[in-house]
């Protein structure tokens, strides 16, 4: 369950996004009616999933970058006997 400030925040962005602004019309989006409590609701816990996949996969990269490069694999078949010129130090 969310908490209190973190559900206010989630209306607000919501609110803002969806053309609200407090300090005109009392809040009311360009003359139209208020949205309802309920549909509010809905799109902050919208929102709220959203983000939260946002921030998993945003943790996913983070764990790929720290993992170590895989090493590059044998050569192999009619190449097996050969180095690769990125194997070849290099004097100059």
């Amino acid at each position: 369950m969310m908490n209190i400030n973190a559900n206010h925040r989630t209306l607000s962005i919501m609110k803002s996004f969806l053309g609200f602004r407090d300090d005109v019309r009392g809040g009311q989006r360009h003359g139209r009616a208020s949205l309802p409590d309920w549909v509010s609701k809905i799109l902050a816990e919208l929102l709220q999933a959203k983000v939260r996949k946002a921030h998993e996969a945003q943790q996913d990269f983070r764990y790929f970058l720290l993992e170590p490069p895989k090493p590059r694999r044998p050569l192999s078949g009619c190449c097996a006997g050969y180095i690769r010129k990125s194997e070849i130090p290099r004097f100059w």
